[in-house]
């Protein structure tokens, strides 16, 4: 019995196969013109750079970048025009003057201009468009739609959804919670699937941005039958909220962040805290963003951000639990210059201000490394500071960015950041080690928790590449840095050197919800520094010079998941590695594993 049926097995896969090529084959319009960089993704995954002339398939994905544009014709005289930033897909197409005749496209993102051809205008339910959250339906129509996805809003300078416009003729916008009709001359919009579409009084700022539409004669020149709703001003308002919980191996390594800063990884190589502290934190964040956009050229940015973390440790060995509440503000301001088409330019000013609002963990740090200390040498009572995870920071970025084409982009960054923050010692009666608060004040006052500033100033250059994949929706980045750092302000601990590193990251989309992503980052710190220790006389003893070459490896899995168009869950896996050669010969190996599951809120 299986032998008699492996012909019609045969028959079956080589009809499947028939199938497929005749899919990938079906020649089914034409490019008119091409504005920029476009490219074509057929079915068998190759892909091409667009050309007026050239035949577009059944099946075809149309990607144009910034600035750039696509208008194409169907056999029908179907016409679409794609917008710039956009990504478009044939999906389904029949032109045989019959009944089964269609034509259904994607927007995968970004904007598509239609006007109705043969199919549509004989049969209006033949010819349908779609976005990821809602469909749109015609009754002999010139319109316009856009896509804007969750994640790109700031992008486009526009909220997420789903927004359709009319010119001439009838549509409909339509999800599964019901529809709106739209007239020449009106909007309608719809966040996600959802939400039921609404008219709309004002268009959103990517409406005013420029098409770049070619005018052919007879096709796409006729004027429209009323004005489309005015787009709103330039300015954009939008913000978001953060509730996030997790974990540490280490009391610094909280704040796990997707592919750090290398200034803020500098700050895990320099900073002296003990790493037997476990960490758990719940931290909330509310950030307040505005741009504005005068023109196609600039785009200007400024933020404020409210911060809190509520953080708890266990020295091992050390006795109960600490606590530690850390607050402050985050400000920007930041500006995007677009001189051509392919380069643009970013300037950045930021500072925080997150400083410790009172707890006892610095009293068991001070407590827990002096009787370490003891174990060594039982007549050791030397302080040692504890670094806060608090700090005050001013940073400056600039960078540049050059696309060869729709898939690579080069760019550069120059990060140039003062870090300053507090270094605590715990002072007790059973202690008659000095403390050096007390010396630089002067005074025969004993508090009980003691603290100076330590600062770092670091400059930081990365250049790199960024990849996307036309196949698959996958975007990988690479870049190396270098630079310079130098601690001062710390009259314990003068150290100066440079740093080196590779920072990598691969994103993928694996659905418009789900989007997994992985991060590296490599830091290699070599430097020579000196010691000044305060002992029982008051009096600095005979500062002791010290080299340090530490590897800093940190790794990151995790996930983001879009549960609605304005709330994102994220979790983190963190690892980071400090291993550290002094010229003492010693070598130290500190492991840090961190966890952090996130709900974001943006609105």
């Amino acid at each position: 019995m299986p032998l008699q049926r492996a012909p019609l097995i045969l028959l079956f896969l080589l009809s499947a196969l028939c199938v497929q090529t005749a899919f990938a084959q079906t020649k089914i319009g034409q490019i008119l013109f091409v504005h920029g960089n476009a490219r074509i993704i057929s079915t068998d995954g190759s892909s091409h750079d667009a050309k007026a002339g050239m035949i577009v398939s059944l099946g075809d994905k149309i990607i144009t970048q910034a600035a750039s544009s696509l208008q194409i014709q169907l056999s029908d005289t179907t016409y679409f025009a794609v917008r710039p930033n956009s990504e478009v897909v044939l999906d389904q197409y029949q032109y045989l003057n019959k009944p089964g005749d269609k034509v259904e496209t994607s927007v995968l993102r970004g904007g598509l201009r239609s006007i109705t051809g043969t199919v549509g205008e004989r049969n209006k339910r033949a010819f349908r468009l779609k976005t990821p959250v809602a469909t749109i339906g015609i009754r002999g129509t010139d319109l316009n739609i856009y896509y804007i996805p969750p994640d790109r809003t700031e992008e486009y300078s526009s909220p997420t959804g789903t927004y359709l416009t009319l010119q001439r003729g009838g549509a409909y916008l339509e999800n599964t919670t019901g529809k709106q009709t739209v007239t020449p001359g009106k909007a309608a919009y719809t966040p996600n699937e959802a939400i039921t579409p609404e008219p709309l009084a004002l268009l959103p700022p990517v409406f005013k941005e420029p098409v770049y539409e070619q005018e052919l004669p007879g096709i796409n020149d006729q004027p429209p039958v009323a004005s489309p709703p005015p787009v709103q001003n330039a300015g954009y308002f939008s913000g978001r909220f953060l509730l996030a919980a997790g974990r540490s191996g280490h009391f610094m390594h909280h704040n796990a962040n997707l592919l750090p800063e290398a200034d803020a990884l500098l700050l895990q190589g320099v900073q002296d805290t003990p790493y037997d502290a476990s960490g758990r934190q719940i931290r909330g964040y509310l950030q307040l963003n505005t741009q504005y956009r005068p023109n196609a050229k600039a785009n200007l940015k400024a933020g404020i951000g409210l911060q809190n973390n509520s953080l708890s440790t266990d020295f091992t060995g050390a006795g109960d639990d600490t606590s530690l509440s850390l607050s402050g503000l985050n400000t920007y301001l930041a500006a995007d210059l677009f001189p051509s088409d392919t380069v643009s330019l970013h300037a950045k000013l930021e500072w925080r201000d997150h400083l410790d609002s009172g707890s006892d963990f610095y009293q068991e740090a001070d407590l827990y490394r002096r009787s370490k200390a003891r174990e060594a040498d039982p007549q050791d009572a030397a302080l040692i500071p504890a670094s806060a995870p608090g700090d005050k920071l001013s940073r400056l970025q600039l960078g540049a960015d050059v696309a060869l084409n729709s898939r690579i982009t080069l760019f550069g960054r120059l990060n140039q950041t003062q870090s300053q923050w507090h270094n605590f010692y715990a002072n007790r009666p059973d202690n008659q080690s000095a403390n050096l608060e007390s010396i630089l004040r002067n005074n025969g006052n004993t508090p009980e928790l003691l603290a100076y500033d330590a600062g770092m100033h670091s400059r930081i250059m990365q250049t790199g590449v960024r990849a996307r994949s036309d196949v698959q929706p996958v975007e990988i980045t690479g870049s190396v840095l270098f630079g310079s750092f130098r601690m001062d302000d710390d009259p314990s601990q003068e150290f100066s050197g440079s740093l080196k590193g590779i920072q990598s990251r691969a994103l993928w989309r694996a659905t418009n919800r789900l989007t997994p992503f992985a991060d590296i980052s490599l830091l290699r710190l070599e430097g020579d520094g000196r010691h000044s220790l305060y002992d029982e006389p008051l009096e600095p003893e005979n500062g002791s010079a010290f080299s340090v070459d530490t590897q800093l490896l940190n790794t990151t899995l995790g996930a983001r998941y879009q549960w609605q168009h304005n709330i994102q869950l994220q979790a983190l896996l963190q690892h980071l590695t400090r291993t550290t050669d002094s010229s003492d010969a010693s070598t130290h190996n500190r492991h840090s594993l961190a966890t952090e599951l996130q709900l974001q809120v943006s609105f």
